[in-house]
């Protein structure tokens, strides 16, 4: 734990940023998760509708106001608005990992200045110990591993963590046909055929 306290007085004027690129990485995990929705939203009232199954309304239920099932009309509402979805979704991932990059790099630069500030200050004796190999790879490889653990560990970390909160309240929110549930997909497959 020392060691993370020790590296977050370097990491830590970095925060904001990377805080920010967590944000705009939920937003675009979000918009990934929901694409499936809209997906099934088209099997069900483009090309599978059938007016006598009741569908359970869904986060693009509104969509419906705009035309009605198995037209084209709907067809090209729900197309326009999964492919604005997508180009929201790439655009956002993209800026998320440049922004990434570039917070990461700073840091890495910084690391090395400092480093080398280090290096200069020690005395001659100090320096002749170790040969010029072992030098530049302190000061190269160890501020990678601090971009590394920054840019993608964290980052990882809690990308996980919310995939499996969101994805948790979507299964709960969501209502499940309980015949498939119990291995009855038979009786439902037949029903509606």
């Amino acid at each position: 734990m020392s060691v993370f306290r020790y590296g977050l007085r370097y990491w830590k004027k970095h925060i904001p940023c990377a805080v920010f690129c967590q944000i705009i990485g939920f937003i675009g995990l979000t918009i990934d998760i929901v694409l499936p929705l809209l997906g099934a939203m088209f099997v069900d009232y483009i090309l599978n509708y059938d007016p006598a199954v009741a569908l359970a309304p869904g986060p693009f239920s509104f969509l419906l106001k705009f035309g009605e099932p198995e037209t084209w009309r709907l067809f090209f509402i729900i197309a326009a608005v999964f492919a604005v979805l997508e180009v929201v979704r790439e655009g956002l991932i993209y800026l998320r990992n440049v922004l990434f990059q570039y917070n990461g790099l700073e840091m890495e630069n910084e690391l090395r200045d400092i480093s080398y500030k280090k290096l200069v200050d020690l005395d001659s004796s100090t320096v002749a110990s170790y040969n010029t190999g072992e030098l530049l790879n302190i000061q190269n490889h160890h501020a990678r591993i601090g971009n590394h653990l920054a840019k993608h560990h964290f980052g990882i970390r809690t990308k996980g963590l919310f995939n499996l909160f969101l994805i948790s309240i979507l299964i709960h929110k969501c209502t499940i046909n309980p015949h498939l549930l119990q291995g009855n997909a038979q009786q439902v497959i037949g029903s509606s055929v």
